[in-house]
């Protein structure tokens, strides 16, 4: 999990870095689209897209969103092994009392 959330940082760094070194977007509007662009909500974009924004792009979304998805998944499954954990202790906790 905090390997996934490692990895997305450094994917929204460099993405955000590569929109603005490609055609010198401003920081902000350059983490805009990288976060539009994970998260594909695709809201509206803020700078217009060259082919080669578009295929920094589709880098970052076929990289992005396989990463945040494996990382969200990482963290439900740690929720659920976390509730399972709880649920073992309980239950060892009233064998033990018995």
């Amino acid at each position: 999990m905090r390997l996934g959330l490692l990895v997305l940082a450094v994917i929204m760094i460099i993405g955000t870095a590569g929109f603005v070194i490609i055609d010198g977007a401003g920081v902000f509007d350059a983490f805009y689209m990288v976060m539009i662009t994970i998260t594909t909500v695709g809201f509206a974009e803020v700078i217009e897209l060259s082919t080669l924004r578009r295929t920094w792009a589709l880098i970052l979304l076929a990289s992005g969103f396989g990463v945040a998805f494996y990382t969200a998944v990482a963290w439900i499954e740690y929720l659920v092994d976390l509730g399972e954990v709880r649920r073992r202790i309980r239950m060892q906790n009233q064998i033990d009392e018995l």
